[in-house]
């Protein structure tokens, strides 16, 4: 089971914290499937191309495996 990260342009501050990222599905939702996972990344990716290694660019991890659009079948 995945969650999606996805950096924010500027750092935002939300309830007295700074954050950088976003994290989905959103809290109490259910995890995505691996496949799930990277159709979220594809939307995103679709929403906002970015290179590959942007500091922009969004990944998608798990308990034991991190991976991003352009390497989903590898470890990053």
């Amino acid at each position: 089971m995945f969650t999606v990260v996805v950096p924010l342009k500027k750092k935002m501050k939300v309830n007295g914290d700074w954050i950088t990222s976003v994290t989905y599905p959103a809290t109490g939702c259910s995890l995505y499937t691996r496949e799930q996972a990277i159709d979220v990344l594809r939307k995103f990716y679709q929403r906002s191309p970015w290179l590959e290694g942007d500091n922009r660019e969004c990944w998608a991890e798990g308990e034991h495996e991190r991976f991003t659009l352009h390497f989903p079948e590898q470890l990053v």
